[in-house]
């Protein structure tokens, strides 16, 4: 496991050809967007707080212990699709994001297969997300 800055560090990349002040101009016909937010450690937790804040945003929170039930994935899923759709539709952007409780497990193995099914189930947010988003902004954990 490491940071985004290793990668960036080991490619050799240079700074961010459009500064992040004007990455506003590559919203797509005005239209709201979507925002994901997988990770729950502190910093994010204060990002996610503050962005909830923003007059134009809709929280959408993810209750990822649904998916330690059975059959909860396939609710957890569409329910979170259609509060995303919904959001969009009001002209809001949808701030997805993980629930904040961290989950415990057993063992390593058991809690790297828990994140795997979060991610799995987040890439099908993805997938379900209206076309014509303005713009999509994933941060991971």
């Amino acid at each position: 496991r490491s940071a985004a800055s290793l990668l960036t560090s080991l490619a050799s990349l240079g700074p961010q050809p459009v500064p992040a002040d004007k990455m506003a101009q590559y919203v797509r016909g005005g239209q709201p967007g979507v925002v994901l937010c997988g990770s729950h450690v502190k910093l994010s937790t204060r990002q996610l707080e503050l962005l909830l804040k923003e007059p134009a945003v809709e929280g959408v929170e993810v209750d990822v212990s649904a998916l330690l039930q059975e059959g909860g994935r396939k609710a957890l899923l569409e329910t979170t699709v259609k509060k995303m759709h919904e959001a969009f539709s009001n002209k809001r952007t949808a701030v997805v994001f993980t629930s904040r409780t961290e989950q415990t497990f057993d063992d390593s193995a058991a809690r790297l297969d828990f994140g795997v099914r979060v991610s799995e189930l987040l890439m099908d947010v993805v997938r379900g997300m209206p076309g014509n988003v303005g713009f999509l902004i994933s941060k991971g954990g």
